[in-house]
C-alpha cells in the first residue's frame, strides 16, 4: 500500500470517527482520484455513504415499503459484488469483505429477510470480531451488527421448533450491549480529549443510537424478565440512563425512563430493591459535578420520579399539528401517553396519591382532547379524589367521544349523581337511561345494572315527592326497573334487595319477606338485606326472631352502627331495657373511637366541636352523667344559626334515608334514653348530634322534644317549624307539632297539619291515630272511627324503625 493511499485511509478513518458525512464524501474523492473509480475500497464507501443518506432519508418507512425498494435491491447487487472481489485487506485499512457483509445483512434485515441475515454472519464469525475492532467508528457497526443478529434468531426461533430457547439471542444481546458501553465511553473520552486546550482539531461527533441497537436494548431486558431476573433489567436500564448523554433525543430517554419504571412497579420485589447508589463514583459519567442530585429512598419513590420525568419529557413537545400527514405522530404520542399514563395510574393509587395523577394527566388534555381512555382514567382519579362535580362532567364527556362502550361509564355517573349531596336524581337517571340506550343485547349485567339504576332513581323521586300521585307513579316505575334488573341478571342479589326494599315500604310485607330471602340466598352476608328482612320480621310482630337475625348480622358486622340502633329498638320492644342500655353504650363508643381517629362520617361533614365526648362511660350499663356537664357546655349548640349558616345548610326537601351516619347515631341513643325517660342523658346527647349537624332535622325534632318535655311548649313549635321547613316530610314532626298545637287549642291548624302529612305519607299509623284522637274531639265521631280501623290496619305492619333507616346500597 503506498504511503499516499495509506495518508488517505487514515484520515477517512478519523472522519469516520467524528461521523462528519460531507467531509466522508470530500475524501472519498481524493481516494478516487488516487487510486480510480474501480478502487473495491471506493466503490464501498461510496456506496455506504449512500445508503446511509437513505436509511436518514427513509426512516420512518415500514418494513413493507423497504421491502418492496429496488433502491435497495441495487444496492444489495453491488455489496454483493464487493463481497465477491478479490482484494487483499493488507492492501487498505479498510475491510471491505467484513464491512460489506455487516452492511448487506443490515439490508436484508431492513427488508425482513431475517435468515438470510443470520446466515451472512455466520459467514464471516460474527462472534470473532468482537475483539479484534481497534477503530472507534467498526464499534458502533459491530454493535448493530449483534443487535441485529439477535433480534433475527428471536424472529427464526419463531418460525423454527428447533430452537428451544432464548439463549443465543440473550447472547448476542449481551455482546451488543458491551460495545455500546464500550462505543460511549470511547466517544467521551475522544470529546474531552478533543476539548482539551491543547487538542488541535475540533471533534464533533454526536451520539446515534440506531433503531436495531435500541430494540436490542429493550430486548434484553424483557428477557431478563421472561428469565425470572428482572433485577438484571433493572440494572440494564440504569446503566444506560446513567450513559447516556443529555443530545440524545428525547424519545430515546422517555422510552428507557419508562420502561424501568415498569419493571419497578411490575415485575421487582421491594425486597430485593436496591436503593440508587450515593457514591459519586457510580453516577452518570455526565453528571459527575452535579451537587445536591435527589436519591430515592424506596421503590415506589423511584419509579413515580421516573414517570414523572417521562411525562415531562413527553409533555415538551407533543405533536399538536391536527393536519393529516401529522396523523401518525400525534397517534404514536397518544399511544405513549395512555401507556405512561396506565403506569403512573398503577403508581399512585396504590398509596392513594389521585392528585398527582389528576394533575398529570389533566396537563395532557391538550393533545389528549380526544381519547377515550385518558378522559376515563382523569375521570376516575378525579372521584378517587373526591371532586364528584368535575369526575362527573368527564365520564359525560367519556360518553361524548365514544357512545357505543360509554356504558359503565354512564352507570357510574349515574351512581355519583345518586350519592352526591344534594343528590342530583334527575341526571341520574339521565345517566341511568343513557346507559340502557347504548348497552349491549348480549351483556346482561350491564343492561342489568343499567336497569337497577333507573329503578333507584324512580325510588329516590318517591321518597322526595311530595304529591301522592307522583310518588305512585315513581313508586311502579321503579318495581317495573328492578323486576328488569333481576330478569337480564338473575344471579345478581342487589336487584332483589331493593324490590323487597321498595315492597316494604308499599308495606305488602308478605312479598318483601319473599324477595329478601332470595336476595340472601345470593349473598347470604349483605348487610342491607339482613337488615332489612329484621325490619320486615319487625313489621311481622315478630320481635325475637328480629333480635336474633340483628345478632348474627352484628357478627359480621360489629362496627354497623344502623344495625345496633335496629336492635336497641328491638329490645326496648322486647322491654329489655338493660340490653337496650347496653347497646346504647356500645353505639356511643364507636361513635367516640371514630371522632378519635378523625374520621369523617360517610354522609356528612363533621364541624369542629371543642370539650371532651359524651361517650365518656361508666363500667356498667348506664352513663354518668355528674362526669358529662363539661362535655354538655362544650358541646351544646343552641343558639340561632346566622343567615349565612343557613344558606350553607340544606333548604329542600331531602330523602329521609340521606339523614345517616354519626349524628343519627346520636339522635337514636337520644331517642331511646327519652323512651326510657332519662332526659338528661338524652340531652347530652342531642349536644353531640348538634354539633355535629346543628340543621339536621332529627336534630331539630329532639331538641324540640327536650322543650316539650321542660314545658316549653313554644320553643317545641319552633323547632318543629324549623325542621319542617327543611323537610317538609319529616312526619315525626310533624305528630309533634300537631299535638303541641293540639295542646295549645288550636285544634283546627292541628288537623291541618296533620291532613298535609298524610298527604305526604299515609302509611303512617301514628299520624292516622292522632288525627283520629283530634276528630273524636271535635265530635266527628263517625270519621274518627274510620281513621282508628285504619291507623290499627297500619300499625299491624309497621317496623320498629321506617324502613329508610337503612343507608340505601347504592
Amino acid at each position: 500500500m503506498s504511503s499516499k493511499r495509506h495518508k488517505i485511509e487514515v484520515e477517512i478513518i478519523r472522519i469516520r470517527n467524528d461521523g462528519n458525512l460531507l467531509k466522508h464524501k470530500d475524501i472519498i474523492k481524493q481516494l478516487a482520484h488516487k487510486c480510480g473509480d474501480t478502487d473495491p475500497v471506493v466503490k464501498y464507501l461510496d456506496n455506504f455513504v449512500k445508503i446511509h443518506e437513505f436509511f436518514i432519508e427513509h426512516e420512518s418507512d415500514t418494513v413493507s415499503a423497504l421491502r418492496n425498494s429496488t433502491v435497495l435491491d441495487g444496492f444489495k447487487n453491488k455489496l454483493t459484488e464487493a463481497r465477491k472481489q478479490n482484494f487483499d485487506p493488507k492492501d487498505s485499512l479498510v475491510n471491505v469483505f467484513i464491512e460489506a457483509s455487516l452492511l448487506l445483512a443490515k439490508l436484508c434485515y431492513s427488508q425482513a429477510s431475517f435468515q438470510e441475515c443470520v446466515d451472512i454472519y455466520s459467514n464471516v464469525n460474527l462472534a470473532g470480531l468482537e475483539n479484534s475492532v481497534t477503530d472507534h467508528y467498526m464499534v458502533i457497526i459491530l454493535c448493530e451488527a449483534f443487535a441485529i443478529n439477535g433480534l433475527c434468531l428471536e424472529r427464526s426461533r419463531l418460525k423454527d421448533p428447533k430452537f428451544k430457547s432464548d439463549v443465543e439471542a440473550l447472547g448476542s444481546y449481551e455482546t451488543a450491549q458491551k460495545l455500546f458501553m464500550r462505543y460511549i465511553h470511547d466517544h467521551h473520552r475522544l470529546d474531552s480529549t478533543s476539548t482539551s486546550p491543547t487538542s488541535p482539531a475540533s471533534h464533533n461527533m454526536d451520539i446515534h443510537i440506531y433503531p436495531a441497537i435500541e430494540s436490542c436494548l429493550h430486548r434484553t431486558a424483557s428477557l431478563y424478565i421472561k428469565s425470572k431476573t428482572p433485577e438484571k433489567a433493572v440494572s440494564l436500564y440504569k446503566t444506560i440512563l446513567t450513559t447516556l448523554p443529555a443530545h440524545i433525543p428525547s424519545q430515546t430517554h422517555q422510552k428507557f425512563l419508562h420502561n424501568l419504571a415498569s419493571v419497578l412497579i411490575r415485575g421487582f420485589s421491594k425486597i430485593s430493591y436496591k436503593q440508587v447508589s450515593t457514591d459519586t463514583h457510580e453516577r452518570s459519567i455526565f453528571f459527575q459535578g452535579v451537587k445536591n442530585v435527589f436519591i430515592p429512598n424506596y421503590i415506589q419513590q423511584e419509579a413515580l420520579l421516573l414517570l414523572l420525568i417521562t411525562e415531562g419529557l413527553l409533555n415538551l413537545d407533543p405533536v399538536l399539528d391536527m393536519s393529516p400527514e401529522h396523523a401518525e405522530s400525534r397517534e404514536q404520542t397518544l399511544m405513549k401517553a395512555e401507556s405512561l399514563y396506565d403506569d403512573l395510574s398503577v403508581a399512585v393509587a396504590s398509596h392513594g396519591q389521585y392528585h398527582i395523577f389528576t394533575e398529570s394527566i389533566e396537563r395532557s388534555l391538550k393533545y389528549n382532547f380526544d381519547r377515550y381512555h385518558l378522559w376515563n382514567q382523569f375521570a376516575l382519579s378525579l372521584c378517587a379524589e373526591g371532586k364528584i362535580d368535575r369526575g362527573v362532567q368527564c365520564l359525560a364527556e367519556c360518553c361524548r367521544i365514544d357512545p357505543t362502550i360509554s356504558s359503565p361509564d354512564a352507570i357510574l355517573a349515574s351512581r355519583l349523581c345518586y350519592t352526591k349531596q344534594p343528590p342530583q336524581i334527575d341526571a341520574g337517571l339521565k345517566y341511568a337511561e343513557l346507559a340502557l340506550e347504548h348497552s349491549d343485547e348480549d351483556h346482561d349485567g350491564l343492561r342489568s345494572r343499567s336497569h337497577l339504576y333507573i329503578g333507584l332513581g324512580c325510588s329516590l323521586k318517591a321518597l322526595g315527592s311530595l304529591s301522592k300521585k307522583d310518588r305512585l307513579e315513581y313508586r311502579a316505575k321503579a318495581i317495573k326497573s328492578y323486576t328488569s334488573s333481576h330478569t337480564s341478571d338473575p344471579y345478581d342479589y342487589k336487584p332483589l334487595f331493593h324490590l323487597s326494599f321498595e315492597l316494604a315500604l308499599s308495606r305488602k310485607v308478605a312479598v318483601a319477606i319473599k324477595k329478601v330471602k332470595q336476595a340472601l340466598e345470593l349473598q347470604p352476608e349483605a348487610c342491607e338485606c339482613l337488615h332489612l328482612l329484621a325490619l320486615l320480621l319487625s313489621a311481622r310482630k315478630l320481635h325475637s326472631e328480629a333480635k336474633v337475625i340483628l345478632q348474627s348480622a352484628l357478627k359480621l358486622y360489629p362496627s354497623n352502627i344502623s344495625l345496633l340502633t335496629t336492635k336497641c329498638r328491638l329490645e326496648l320492644c322486647l322491654m329489655e331495657e338493660q340490653d337496650a342500655l347496653r347497646t346504647c353504650d356500645e353505639i356511643i363508643t364507636l361513635c367516640n373511637r371514630d371522632s378519635t381517629e378523625n374520621k369523617l362520617s360517610n354522609s356528612f361533614n363533621q364541624l369542629p366541636v371543642d370539650g371532651v365526648s359524651v361517650a365518656n362511660q361508666s363500667t356498667g350499663t348506664e352513663l354518668e352523667v355528674g362526669s358529662l356537664l363539661n362535655s354538655v357546655m362544650a358541646s351544646r349548640i343552641d343558639r340561632v344559626n346566622s343567615d349565612v349558616e343557613s344558606l350553607m345548610g340544606v333548604i329542600h326537601p331531602m330523602l329521609p334515608h340521606m339523614w345517616s351516619g354519626k349524628c343519627t347515631a346520636w339522635v337514636q341513643v337520644a331517642d331511646v334514653y327519652l323512651a326510657l325517660e332519662r332526659y338528661q342523658e338524652a340531652e347530652l346527647c342531642v349536644a353531640e348530634a348538634a354539633g355535629l349537624q346543628p340543621l339536621l332535622p332529627d336534630v331539630l325534632y329532639m331538641k324540640g322534644r327536650l322543650c316539650e318535655y321542660n314545658g316549653e311548649l313554644d320553643e317545641a313549635c319552633s323547632f318543629y317549624n324549623s325542621a319542617l321547613t327543611i323537610d317538609p316530610s319529616h312526619l315525626e314532626s310533624t305528630e309533634k307539632l300537631a299535638k303541641v298545637l293540639s295542646s295549645n287549642g288550636n285544634i283546627c291548624y292541628a288537623k291541618k297539619v296533620l291532613q298535609d302529612a298524610i298527604r305526604l305519607d299515609a302509611t303512617s299509623h301514628t299520624v292516622w291515630q292522632q288525627l283520629s284522637d283530634l276528630l273524636a274531639a271535635t265530635d266527628e265521631i263517625d270519621q274518627s272511627i274510620e281513621c282508628n280501623i285504619f291507623a290499627l290496619n297500619l300499625e299491624a305492619s309497621s317496623p320498629v324503625l321506617p324502613y329508610t333507616c337503612i343507608v340505601p346500597f347504592i
